[in-house]
């Protein structure tokens, strides 16, 4: 039962160390420019929403999901977002 003691008393003084060292080491995770990937996840939450509310069957709701995902209205929409995020930061 000793052992096993320890051995939470070194995890939970382990923790604040790792969450210090973290948060002092690394840099925040929005600042930076938004890649491929996070644009794609912004385009397909976009999307998600978007056919969420016009369409109320699933067939109809995956056939407007892809419309959306090519429309460079929202491709458009998306660069704006990202755009005016990272100004703000600067």
């Amino acid at each position: 039962m000793r052992i096993r003691s320890n051995f939470q008393g070194a995890f939970r003084s382990a923790i604040p160390l790792l969450l210090a060292f973290g948060a002092s080491g690394s840099p925040p995770t929005l600042a930076g420019d938004c890649g491929a990937y996070c644009k794609a996840r912004m385009v397909r939450a976009l999307c998600h929403h978007e056919a969420m509310a016009k369409a109320p069957d699933v067939h109809q709701r995956n056939l407007e999901f892809e419309r959306c995902k090519v429309d460079p209205r929202i491709h458009e929409q998306v660069e704006q977002l990202t755009d005016n995020d990272m100004d703000g930061l600067d």
